[in-house]
């Protein structure tokens, strides 16, 4: 064993381990798998009518990005209440 002693409290996961996200976050972006690599859904949106002005696959796809993106947000800031932005500095 090394000289250098591990002064971590034993509940405390380890330097490179971090607590598991909650479950909601995990089936969002089972969503986001869907949606993104389902195209018979973009497919389906194609048509002639406008949504707020867009073609319906451009809004599906606009639609899409912005579920993902604010998933990645969402993600982010349940790790960082978890106790995931740990980085060595205090």
């Amino acid at each position: 064993m090394s000289g250098l002693a591990d002064n971590r409290p034993k509940n405390h996961p380890g330097p490179f381990m971090r607590m598991p996200l909650p479950l909601f976050i995990k089936i969002w972006f089972g969503l986001d798998l869907f949606l993104a690599l389902f195209p018979p859904l973009h497919w389906a949106a194609s048509g002639t009518e406008p949504i707020l002005g867009m073609p319906k696959p451009l809004f599906y796809l606009y639609g899409t990005s912005l579920f993902i993106g604010a998933s990645v947000v969402a993600a982010y800031f349940c790790d960082r209440g978890l106790g995931g932005d740990q980085s060595g500095e205090h």
